[in-house]
């Protein structure tokens, strides 16, 4: 049977791998059909990007009322994409540095000593790069079924729930907005990790504590997101910038949002930008989960 998932649902239960005596498909067989056939039945290969990558498996499909989940599972991708971005160009400037080493020497009619140091830094590039590879077509697939999504939301038929299969194709075109700020972007990564359990997201409850912290820090206000828990990170980082961001625009939080990123960009002060006083909401604890009785009191060095 079918499994629900966070974005829609997995027709094969979520089923990773073969099943002796049994033809449920799974994550094994959900990726794009084989050059040859075997015994007379078309085969498929594994789901591209490892297991339980939905988003690119046949197996996978999903209903208007998922929309909110796979913009969320876009933000998601597109950070890990950047993430991945910086770590391959990082690998790729490394070896760069071995093979000139490698080119000068052999220049000058010297031996060149560090072969092994050459091959590590290719294979740890080469790997790096995959991984932005996979990220970067994850991205593309979800971008295309977001695509189909609304396409059939803004067709508002009324023959109830319509499902979209990863496989099917449309023309329709959908503006989504890049940005440069890395503190929107991580943003809009926290608010879907608060809903969607699911998604992966590595250092970005981290990051955008840092952020947060170095913002009360321009407005004389002393760092606190550090001493939460991860968990708590999130859920008092995303209710701090939704305060913001309502302070900055009472008719558009989004707006606001923006707004909030691009004074904090800048290092200036929120508080001076905005007028307003951000002890307000620190000293509310009702709106940061367990704040007093969570951070531990910071030692005091002994006169």
């Amino acid at each position: 049977g079918w499994m629900t998932m966070f974005n829609g649902l997995c027709l094969m239960g979520g089923n990773e791998g073969p099943v002796d005596g049994s033809k449920v498909g799974g994550c094994f067989n959900g990726g794009a059909a084989l050059a040859g056939k075997f015994g007379g039945l078309l085969v498929h290969g594994p789901v591209p990007g490892g297991a339980r990558n939905c988003i690119r498996c046949r197996w996978f499909v999903t209903f208007s009322h998922y929309l909110p989940a796979l913009v969320a599972h876009l933000n998601n991708i597109e950070y890990r994409l950047s993430e991945a971005g910086i770590d391959t160009s990082k690998k790729y400037e490394h070896l760069q540095t071995i093979k000139r080493i490698k080119a000068e020497a052999e220049t000058a009619g010297k031996p060149f000593e560090d072969l092994e140091k050459l091959r590590t830094a290719e294979r740890i590039y080469e790997s790096a790069h995959a991984v932005f590879g996979e990220l970067l077509q994850d991205k593309v697939q979800c971008y295309k079924l977001i695509l189909r999504v609304q396409a059939v939301t803004n067709i508002k038929q009324s023959s109830g729930m319509e499902m979209i299969a990863v496989g099917e194709e449309t023309d329709v075109h959908l503006a989504l907005e890049d940005t440069n700020s890395e503190l929107l972007q991580l943003s809009a990564v926290c608010e879907g990790l608060e809903l969607y359990a699911d998604l992966a997201h590595g250092k970005a409850v981290i990051k955008r504590s840092q952020w947060l912290d170095i913002a009360l820090e321009n407005d004389s206000v002393p760092p606190m997101f550090y001493r939460l828990s991860e968990d708590n990170q999130l859920k008092a980082g995303n209710e701090f910038m939704r305060w913001l961001a309502q302070k900055a625009n009472p008719i558009s939080p989004m707006l606001g949002m923006r707004t909030i990123c691009d004074i904090a960009d800048a290092g200036k002060s929120i508080s001076a930008a905005l007028g307003i006083d951000l002890n307000e909401f620190i000293a509310d604890c009702s709106q940061l989960p367990r704040l007093t009785s969570e951070v531990p009191q910071v030692p005091r060095p002994k006169k």
